[in-house]
């Protein structure tokens, strides 16, 4: 792997990568419950199933003094086919439709399940008939802030420096606790520091080969998770993560060594600039954020 330059900004205290700062896990789970009540093993599973909770990430952004979410059109469409799924099981059941939806984004932190009370619009089209993997909505500061998280400012790049950042949460990492009478949940942030690059189709490419993949394998669950341009001094937003190749070399995969190939959607102010004239006017749906008090004698405290 080779040696990247990378922004002092984007470390902690303990030299560790601090850009879990600018997204946020999110969970297609139960409007009701959240993930509160879901068995442990469809949140944290070694195989997907029907059962399993899926999950992306959101990145969280600033643009001309406005603030928006942003992930893959194909994250929220895996939640509204979650939601026609259930509204068709209830009309089978009821013979009448929900007046709600029973399956919504929730951000799961400590014991609050926070919800994502805004509709994630697709961008449109590109001029070639191509169509992003990119779904925006405009949010208000406050839901990022409740989330301890902060909004990447996005601003003009011509030409990117050679070091990338791919960040977000990947399903096979998540963790359950174990309490003395409740579990508790907690999604794990990843960081990738790989060589970036453009490719001529005008999308992101982060790869390496790198020496320790630290017991990770599948990517799932990063996509819409931020990929952050950086050289020794600046940082900013390159795109964010559309897909990504196992880490550790499978069966008949082109790459031989443990490695990073994520392929990434580019972001840049010219094109955010067309995309948002599809975006609606900012629109907070009902709040369902929901918390759970566990006494601590009830949890582990390790």
């Amino acid at each position: 792997m080779k040696k990247l330059p990378v922004c002092d900004s984007l470390f902690d205290e303990k030299k560790e990568l601090n850009t879990w700062q600018f997204c946020a896990p999110v969970f297609i789970a139960s409007t009701f419950f959240g993930t509160l009540i879901c068995r442990d093993s469809d949140l944290v599973f070694k195989e997907f199933s029907e059962s399993s909770v899926r999950s992306g990430t959101l990145t969280f952004v600033s643009y001309k003094g406005q603030c928006f979410a942003i992930t893959c059109k194909h994250v929220a469409d895996a939640l509204e086919n979650k939601q026609a799924e259930w509204k068709n099981e209830q009309c089978e059941k009821y013979q009448n439709e929900p007046a709600i939806d029973g399956y919504q984004f929730f951000t799961p932190i400590e014991n609050s399940q926070y919800h994502f009370n805004y509709k994630l619009t697709p961008a449109p089209a590109n001029e070639d008939g191509t169509q992003p993997d990119i779904a925006i909505a405009r949010v208000n500061h406050h839901s990022i802030t409740r989330l301890g998280r902060k909004p990447i400012i996005l601003t003009k790049k011509e030409s990117l420096p050679g070091t990338g950042i791919a960040s977000g949460y990947p399903e096979e990492q998540r963790a359950i606790r174990q309490g003395n009478n409740v579990n508790t949940f907690a999604p794990k942030f990843t960081a990738c520091i790989a060589t970036l690059q453009v490719t001529g189709k005008g999308e992101i490419l982060v790869q390496d080969t790198i020496a320790d993949h630290k017991g990770l394998d599948v990517l799932s669950g990063m996509s819409g998770g931020p990929i952050i341009w950086s050289n020794g001094t600046k940082f900013g937003l390159a795109g964010i993560v559309r897909e990504g190749l196992d880490i550790q070399p499978k069966h008949g995969q082109l790459m031989v060594e443990n490695g990073i190939w994520i392929h990434g959607e580019r972001i840049t102010p010219e094109l955010f600039d067309r995309w948002l004239n599809a975006v609606p006017a900012l629109i907070e749906l009902k709040d369902e954020t929901k918390s759970l008090y566990i006494p601590t004698g009830m949890r582990s405290l390790a």
